[in-house]
């Protein structure tokens, strides 16, 4: 645990689920309320992560196989995320799992792949939890403040906020109304972006300091990666005399 290459790897499965649900748990209502996409379109942009990471990952396995590198791809993936989020999370989860399988033991290697997707779910859960308190705390003022100018601004934004897709059905994207549920819905994301970059800052951190191992045919490299243990110190009794 104390190497870098495993505690960095660590933390990447950690960030990057937390940083992925920050942005990702309320996409499917936003598409749906302030882009006005269909039911359709907003379901496939939803899945467009999954569908282009495990793409990205599949192919990215024989570049790696090519190459003999893993940090180069996990960096330029935490970088990329932000620019295309599906091909960048193919580039760095699977290459920090497989960073931290070759430098450890075949002993060592059940308990810390449970211990890195621990990490993983682990971070989903924070960032769940961070978006679902981000959103709870801002939306509904936001609501509010941009409805007041309409009659039963009360009601309007209980509406827009417990059942929007309800609402979007009674009012469509060119009312007013509708603007203001944009407006408001647009703010709360970027809240929520804005919070998720910030994050990005730690997890380039541990990208970084992984190790970068010439990768060969070895089952592992736990001897070449890993640091030597101390010397044993042998202690000379004092000679009789």
């Amino acid at each position: 645990m104390k190497d870098r290459a495993v505690w960095a790897a660590l933390g990447i499965a950690l960030l990057l689920n937390w940083i992925w649900n920050l942005q990702g748990n309320y996409l499917f209502t936003i598409l749906r309320v302030a882009f006005d996409f269909d039911l359709t379109l907003a379901t496939q942009v939803s899945a467009f992560y999954s569908a282009f990471s495990v793409l990205t990952g599949c192919l990215l396995g024989f570049v790696v196989f090519m190459v003999r590198r893993l940090k180069v791809f996990i960096i330029s993936g935490v970088i990329g995320a932000q620019i295309l989020l599906g091909i960048a999370g193919g580039m760095f989860p699977f290459p920090a799992l497989a960073s931290l399988e070759v430098v450890l033991q075949h002993e060592q290697l059940a308990v810390m792949i449970g211990l890195y997707l621990a990490m993983y779910n682990l971070g989903a859960a924070f960032g769940n939890a961070m978006a679902g308190a981000i959103w709870t705390q801002v939306m509904p003022g936001q609501l509010e403040r941009r409805l007041a100018e309409f009659k039963n601004a009360t009601a309007l934004a209980a509406l827009a906020y417990g059942d929007p897709f309800t609402f979007i059905d009674e009012y469509s994207f060119n009312t007013s109304k509708r603007r203001a549920i944009v407006d408001a819905y647009r703010h709360s994301r970027r809240i929520l972006v804005v919070v998720g970059i910030c994050m990005c800052v730690p997890l380039i951190g541990f990208a970084v300091a992984l190790r970068n191992p010439k990768l060969n045919d070895s089952q592992t490299l736990a001897e070449e990666s890993m640091p030597a243990p101390p010397a044993p110190v042998i202690e000379m009794e004092p000679r009789r005399t």
